[in-house]
């Protein structure tokens, strides 16, 4: 039976490019759907990130991005699901809450404990739920495009989330991951993560799920390799006259790294004559719905 995986978030969930003016990275990118492509079809991965979001205080004139406020909307309307992500915390460090890493926490470990009872009894198992620490914002925050809402108290704050998540998520009995020592902020803005980030993250979240779920899928696990997941990214390639390959090339980086190519140096027509020997139709078939 296929799992259902609900990604709640910020954006850093949604995807928001740093510095990009709103815009959102490619499906290609956004960690959530590289995460469904490497899990494959014994899984469903459900985007829920939004920009702002924040975990149960209300936002100056955007109350509605409180993230208690929709949570069991949310649950209810995604049930059965037997993982939640949830990684929130990033826009409650804003000055204007001026909260502290405890009070973040906790309302962190409120909200995994509100996700398990909730569903527990509207679909009758109680899922499990990995709380993830958001990366820590970078010292530019303060004086990028979000400067006036992040300054350098809310950068101090955020050094010291990793602990005090960890924390929470053992008091709620929920399973915790550290993002920060394979993610990067860009310093772009000081507070989203670079495209690599969001890849990589992928691939972590992948590595986590199939061992939680080892038993329980109908795919032997054991059997996947390096190489699967790297021609999996690589297909993204032969599309590459149809989109623009700005964000192909956090992908094409990722793969070569993982496939022990130097980095930086492509052979596109080797990756080219491989991805024709290798063309797997069904994932094809979802490059073309991604484009």
């Amino acid at each position: 039976m296929r799992k259902r995986i609900l990604c709640f978030g910020d954006s850093n969930t949604y995807g928001y490019i740093p510095a990009g003016g709103g815009k959102r990275y490619s499906s290609m990118i956004r960690w959530p759907r590289v995460l469904s492509v490497l899990l494959g079809e014994d899984y469903e991965v459900i985007e829920e990130g939004l920009g702002g979001r924040t975990i149960n205080v209300d936002p100056p004139d955007d109350a509605w991005k409180n993230g208690m406020r929709s949570l069991y909307a949310i649950l209810s309307s995604h049930r059965p699901l037997d993982l939640v992500i949830v990684m929130l915390g990033t826009n409650d460090l804003k000055n204007y809450f001026r909260l502290t890493e405890k009070e973040i926490a906790g309302s962190a470990g409120q909200m995994v404990l509100a996700i398990q009872e909730f569903l527990k009894e509207k679909q009758g198992f109680q899922p499990d739920v990995l709380l993830m620490s958001p990366a820590r914002l970078h010292p530019s925050a303060p004086m990028g495009c979000f400067g006036e809402q992040f300054d350098e108290e809310s950068v101090r704050v955020s050094r010291k989330l990793e602990e005090a998540y960890k924390n929470a998520a053992a008091e709620a009995g929920a399973l915790f991951l550290d993002i920060d020592p394979f993610t990067h902020v860009s310093a772009d803005d000081g507070v989203h993560l670079d495209a690599e980030s969001h890849i990589e993250l992928a691939y972590k979240l992948s590595d986590l799920v199939r061992d939680l779920y080892r038993d329980d899928t109908s795919f032997n696990v054991d059997a996947r390799t390096d190489e699967e997941d790297f021609f999996r990214l690589i297909h993204a390639a032969d599309r590459q006259e149809k989109v623009n390959i700005d964000p192909l090339s956090a992908f094409l980086k990722e793969a070569c790294k993982r496939k022990g190519f130097q980095t930086g140096i492509i052979d596109t027509e080797r990756l080219h004559e491989e991805i024709k020997t290798l063309r797997h139709e069904d994932l094809i078939n979802y490059l073309n719905h991604l484009i």
